[in-house]
This record gives C-alpha cells, sequence and structure tokens, in this order.
C-alpha cells in the first residue's frame, strides 16, 4: 500500500480525491458485494482517472484498507487522551456503535450484499485488529502481561467485531448500554471464572 493518505504533506486536492474514490466505494457497496466492483467501474462512477487511482493505491484492496480508515476519520476522534486501555476501548465501541446507528439504512444495505463470510466484513477485522494492535504497541498505556500482543490485540477486537456483529448482523435485541456492559465483562477476564 502507498499510503499517501498517511502523509502529512497531503494536498487538499488529493484530499478530495481520496473522499471521492471512498464514498464512491460506499455508494457501490450499497448496491453489490465488494467482490462484484472493479477499478474501471469505481473510477467511471467517481469520474476519476484510472491514473489517478493507481496514483494513489495498488489496486481495490488497497482502497478498502484505506476506506477503513476513512470512515474513522468520518466518527471523529476518540477524546481519550488521559484514559486507561479499557475505556479507550469501550469509547471506541460506543463510537462504531453511535455511527453505525446513525448510518443504519446504509449498514443495512451494505450487509444485504456482502455477509459475514465475505471478504469485506474480513478486511474490517484484520484493520480494527491492526488498530487495536497499534493502541497496544504505543507509548500510551503500559502494558504488563506475558500474553503476546498481537494475541491480545485480537482478542480485544475480536470482542468488539462480535458485539457489532450480534447488534447489526444478528440483530441481537440489546440495548447499546447492554452491549457495552457485555463487551467490558468479555474483555476483564477476571469477571469471568469456569468451574465444574
Amino acid at each position: 500500500m502507498r499510503n499517501f493518505y498517511l502523509d502529512k504533506n497531503e494536498t487538499l486536492s488529493s484530499r478530495k480525491t481520496l473522499n471521492k474514490l471512498s464514498n464512491t466505494l460506499l455508494s457501490l457497496l450499497k448496491q453489490k458485494s465488494f467482490e462484484q466492483i472493479s477499478v474501471k467501474e469505481l473510477c467511471r462512477e467517481s469520474k476519476t482517472g484510472r491514473s489517478t487511482f493507481y496514483n494513489y493505491f495498488d489496486d481495490i484492496y488497497d482502497l478498502l484498507d484505506y476506506f477503513w480508515y476513512f470512515l474513522r476519520l468520518k466518527m471523529g476522534p476518540l477524546d481519550c487522551d488521559s484514559c486507561d486501555f479499557e475505556t479507550y476501548l469501550k469509547l471506541m465501541l460506543e463510537k462504531y456503535i453511535n455511527f453505525l446507528d446513525e448510518n443504519l439504512d446504509s449498514v443495512n444495505l451494505i450487509l444485504k450484499h456482502n455477509d459475514v463470510s465475505h471478504f469485506l466484513l474480513s478486511s474490517f477485522r484484520n484493520y480494527l485488529n491492526d488498530v487495536v494492535l497499534y493502541e497496544i504497541q504505543s507509548s500510551l498505556y503500559d502494558y504488563k502481561s506475558d500474553i503476546p500482543k498481537d494475541l491480545l490485540a485480537e482478542h480485544y477486537s475480536n470482542a468488539i467485531i462480535t458485539i457489532l456483529e450480534l447488534r447489526y448482523v444478528y440483530k441481537k435485541d440489546y440495548s447499546k448500554e447492554e452491549f457495552i456492559k457485555y463487551f467490558l465483562e468479555l474483555i476483564d477476564n477476571q469477571k469471568i471464572k469456569f468451574y465444574k
């Protein structure tokens, strides 16, 4: 991935192009599965030249990686400068739930064409795992455990994904507050005990 979108010298023009491509991908995902979308169609619908597309991305999968970043920017910052890691994860889940609730019609259309086994949701899983791993590895949080960081990130991101799937894919009838409570219990391994 070229990661132009992470470049601090990004221009207004490049931001507009990246937003246009991302918004077009979002629009197409409401109509068909990710696997059915081609670079040619994306460029035609966004009125962007193929050479411009390839200046930013290697392929459609590369754009999808950026797309998750794009949506995270649209959600806004977490406002968690001095919070502990559990609070950070709780705020992240709340942010996702609020954003998805606000865009529920779009979410339902996308899920209509992209079920849980499709590449789109597996890509989101990978993205979220990378975000959580980055936060664990950052110097903002102390980490005192024998559990490898990548395994811990997988655990936390899977807990978030499970909650999101239950709420939006399987439409379980729990309130947002209940989902947050269950999530916090899932990530607090001291609260879950197994007895024989």
